[in-house]
């Protein structure tokens, strides 16, 4: 048994057709109907999926971005706070006891 391969002509192109007989190649030559839902989503699946990826993208570079900055923020206030606290704690120790 050997198979066969054929294009068959398609309203979006060229598809490949098998033949499980070695008869000669079967073309194909009446075009099927496409249905709605199909052509619709053969129209904007592609454009939503990008613009739903883009979007996501986005989104995580903006949230890591204020992560960033948040966790910087954090540190500073508590680096200053941490300084504030050692200066009062050298203070008290330089103070002379009563």
């Amino acid at each position: 048994m050997v198979l066969l391969t054929a294009l068959v002509p398609r309203a979006s192109g060229y598809v490949i057709k098998r033949s499980g007989r070695s008869r000669g190649l079967q073309m194909k030559h009446s075009v099927e109907p496409e249905s709605p839902h199909i052509g619709y989503y053969k129209t904007f699946a592609r454009p939503v999926a990008k613009v739903l990826l883009m979007a996501t993208f986005t989104y995580q570079v903006a949230y890591w971005t204020w992560v960033k900055l948040e966790t910087d923020e954090l540190k500073a206030n508590k680096t200053a706070q941490l300084i504030a606290l050692e200066k009062e704690l050298t203070n008290l120790r330089n103070k002379p006891s009563t």
